[in-house]
């Protein structure tokens, strides 16, 4: 069934293609530039004439807006990346011009056109940014509340990758201690972003580590490893339907209502419908704006995942 009220945003960026975000964003010029050249291609696509393919407004009417996905203004991302100490204050002058150009494409179309961005979690990334300057510019935040821990440790200790909590006896120090669903959100209000901008992440997949050494308590948390866990595409990460299928022993913890699983040599922290369910809940309570969710693909048969992120809506 068709849903006319749907909203398709198309993502620029992502971990892969934020190269330029920085080189582009230094100059106004080049800024503006930019913002003129994406708006040209994917709102009033105008796509390129290639093998008789493309032409002016021929693919018009897809996208409803931008979601901008820099990883990371400042520092880390891809070692191949350009940075400056200017991107903090580049990253909001970046959106400040996709919101101008579209809002002035909203009045000459009589229509409205969305920006959201997709942003890092941790004490280390929000510093990087300026939620209080660019939120006024956005229509809500994608705040990527996964990935916290995974095979880039490949000798562990083996942890959460999207705990909703912070666990005091945790083997991190630092930034990392704030690596944690409930921290990020704080971080980000106390950066001045509204609860109802914020939007949390589910991720439909885990990491994971093998040869994790033997732990007398039997669950193999915070436990050292040999090196990342096999998977489908890439090592130290699998789709949760994959993992569901697993012979393993399920755990949550009580703490940071983190699952995770063991079955004597592999751990994998991942969420399922009940840990989604407790951070559904969260979101209510909290006030926040909502869930998101990477990706669709990873969700078993029945959608068991996606069914369980409704939940915030009850």
């Amino acid at each position: 069934m068709c849903n006319p009220n749907l909203k398709v945003l198309i993502s620029l960026g992502g971990w892969t293609w934020s190269k330029n975000f920085s080189r582009f964003s230094m100059m106004d010029a080049s800024c503006k530039a930019l913002v003129t050249s994406c708006i040209d291609l994917y709102v009033n696509a105008n796509l390129p004439n290639a093998e008789g393919a493309g032409g002016t407004g021929v693919a018009k009417g897809i996208f409803d807006g931008f979601d901008i996905d820099w990883e990371y203004p400042v520092a880390v991302g891809l070692p191949t990346n350009t940075y400056h100490a200017a991107d903090k204050q580049n990253f909001t002058l970046l959106l400040v011009e996709f919101r101008t150009q579209l809002d002035a494409l909203a009045t000459a179309n009589k229509r409205k056109y969305y920006l959201t961005v997709a942003i890092g979690v941790g004490a280390d990334k929000v510093r990087n940014t300026e939620p209080g300057s660019y939120r006024m510019h956005l229509d809500w935040v994608n705040v990527m509340t996964y990935d916290f821990h995974g095979g880039w440790e490949a000798a562990g200790p083996t942890n959460f990758q999207s705990n909703l909590f912070r666990d005091p006896t945790a083997p991190v120090t630092g930034d990392l201690i704030k690596y944690n669903v409930d921290d990020a959100v704080n971080a980000l209000i106390a950066g001045g972003m509204p609860k109802t901008k914020i939007v949390v992440g589910i991720p439909f997949y885990g990491r994971g580590w093998k040869s994790v050494a033997a732990d007398p308590k039997g669950d193999d948390l915070y436990q050292s490893a040999s090196s990342p866990a096999a998977g489908t595409y890439e090592a130290g990460i699998e789709d949760y339907k994959v993992l569901v299928q697993k012979r393993a022993t399920q755990y949550t913890h009580a703490v940071t209502k983190q699952l995770w699983s063991y079955d004597g040599n592999e751990f994998w922290s991942y969420d399922d419908p009940s840990v989604i369910s407790t951070k559904s809940s969260y979101v209510k309570t909290q006030g926040l704006g909502g869930l998101f969710s990477w990706s669709l693909d990873g969700d078993d048969a029945r959608g068991n995942l996606l069914k369980a992120m409704t939940a915030v809506r009850q």
